[in-house]
């Protein structure tokens, strides 16, 4: 059977539901118990049962009463040894009348009333218990004709009140014999109704722990398969009870885990490439700065003029390399993941902040030929972010500025909101031929780095003549 998976904010505690499968289980063992009785009570009235059971049954009591009469010569009169023959067969009831109209008498009202055989006999009864001359024997007849009258007395009518002949010393006296062969089935009748009810309730009752068991393998074979490092394999979630809650929980921590695993791949991927792409850079220069310290060193110049070169060139290279060492300062601090870094985000006037940043940076921007526009909201944002994380983040920005953009074209910065986020985005034209060669990208990934502490982004939007950075920080409400 396949896991199902599923997803559904509403919970029901598994006390809850056990409760529940208790309820159902006792409500199915009811009607079972109803219905395994009228069952066995209609086959008890059935016509198979008096054919099968009662007739044969009764005739077969008729002959053992007829030779146990004959071989102890009994008469008419001999009350205990008919006492000892009953005795032995507690479910049989017998009356024995004597000749004549009383005889005749009933067999015609049983023959006339043959739906309501009870109410004749429990008439006859009446009438002759007093009188000695008429019912000469009874035995247990009051007890079994009252038990008939509750149970199955349909299905015995037509042929356990049947009149027969007994012979006494040759004379034949009317015997009605009462014979409850269901008797016999009554208890086992009721305990198996109580049986059968019983298994009914057990074997739902299990159905319902089944199912908790079964899903609790499920979860015990995916956190095998997940321990031994397969974060592909989908976690079950059946169920709306503390187990489901589990095995979402189980689930959304799997996805969890493999994108932050997937993202520090990445992570080390992009720092392997940086750091070799940084190393190279270095050694360039480096390798410069070595040749002309050995210049110099070695007194290779043939001018004072020549050795002022040197000397500025060596200098130059000395600044090239400090920039790049502090761009990998960067880049390191900016993916620092301590947590002394990561919980000073604090609620700040966005625009207050943004605005100084941006006025710092253009201030000495426009000084050297650069011009600016500035579009920005007129009400108060508020946003959490890091303060120092920020004034990186814009340094880079107004370095590129600095180095990419062109100074004939306006410089153009909008700050707005756009649904959860406050976006400011800085647009440039692209210098024709930048005034300083940058031979990597450590700045925009350690701004990225940067607004993703914010929790936030950046997106860089690029072409062959304009460049353009998005900063998207989250709106916090007032």
């Amino acid at each position: 059977m396949s896991k199902m998976k599923r997803q559904h904010s509403f919970r029901i505690s598994l006390y809850v539901e056990l409760v529940l499968a208790i309820l159902l289980s006792t409500i199915i063992s009811i009607v079972a118990l109803i219905l395994f009785s009228v069952l066995l009570e209609f086959f008890f009235n059935s016509s198979c049962f008096a054919n099968h059971f009662v007739a044969p049954y009764t005739n077969k009591y008729a002959e053992e009463l007829q030779d146990y009469i004959d071989k102890n010569q009994l008469q008419i009169t001999d009350n205990k040894s008919l006492d000892r023959f009953m005795d032995k067969r507690s479910d049989m009831g017998l009356m024995i009348l004597c000749q004549g109209d009383v005889t005749a008498s009933i067999k015609a009202d049983i023959n006339a009333n043959v739906d309501s055989v009870y109410d004749v006999l429990n008439d006859y009864w009446v009438s002759y218990k007093n009188h000695s001359s008429d019912l000469i024997y009874a035995y247990r007849y009051s007890y079994i004709l009252n038990y008939i009258d509750g149970y199955y007395a349909n299905a015995l009518k037509d042929n356990s009140y049947q009149p027969l002949l007994l012979t006494f010393d040759g004379k034949e006296y009317t015997a009605i014999v009462i014979q409850c062969a269901y008797l016999k089935f009554i208890y086992l009748f009721n305990y198996s109704t109580i049986f059968l009810a019983f298994a009914c309730f057990i074997f739902v009752l299990l159905l319902f722990i089944h199912r908790k068991i079964r899903y609790l393998k499920w979860l015990a074979e995916d956190i095998t398969i997940l321990s031994s490092g397969d974060l592909d394999h989908q976690v079950a979630a059946y169920g709306y009870d503390e187990i489901g809650t589990v095995g979402r929980d189980l689930e959304q921590m799997r996805i969890a885990l493999k994108k932050q695993m997937e993202s520090e791949r990445e992570a080390i991927s992009a720092n392997n490439s940086l750091v070799t792409a940084l190393s190279h850079d270095l050694r360039t220069p480096l390798t410069t700065q070595l040749g002309y310290l050995e210049i110099l060193q070695e007194k290779r110049y043939n001018s004072e003029e020549e050795y002022e070169d040197y000397l500025a060139r060596a200098i130059n290279n000395l600044g090239h390399i400090k920039e790049l060492s502090d761009r990998l300062f960067e880049y390191f601090l900016a993916f620092d993941r301590s947590t002394t870094t990561l919980h000073k985000l604090e609620n700040v006037d966005a625009l207050q902040l943004l605005l100084q940043l941006i006025t710092e940076h253009t201030i000495l921007l426009e000084e050297q030929g650069y011009s600016f526009t500035l579009k920005e909201p007129e009400k108060e944002i508020l946003i959490r972010v890091n303060p120092d994380d920020v004034a990186r983040i814009f340094n880079n920005i107004f370095s590129n500025i600095e180095k990419y953009a062109s100074k004939e074209d306006t410089i153009n910065i909008s700050i707005f909101e756009n649904k959860e986020h406050l976006v400011v985005s800085v647009t440039n034209e692209i210098a024709i031929r930048p005034r300083k060669n940058e031979s990597s990208k450590v700045g925009i990934e350690c701004m990225k780095a940067l607004m993703r502490r914010q929790n936030g982004s950046l997106q860089i939007q690029m072409d062959q003549k304009t460049f353009t950075v998005h900063l998207f920080f989250t709106i916090q409400d007032s």
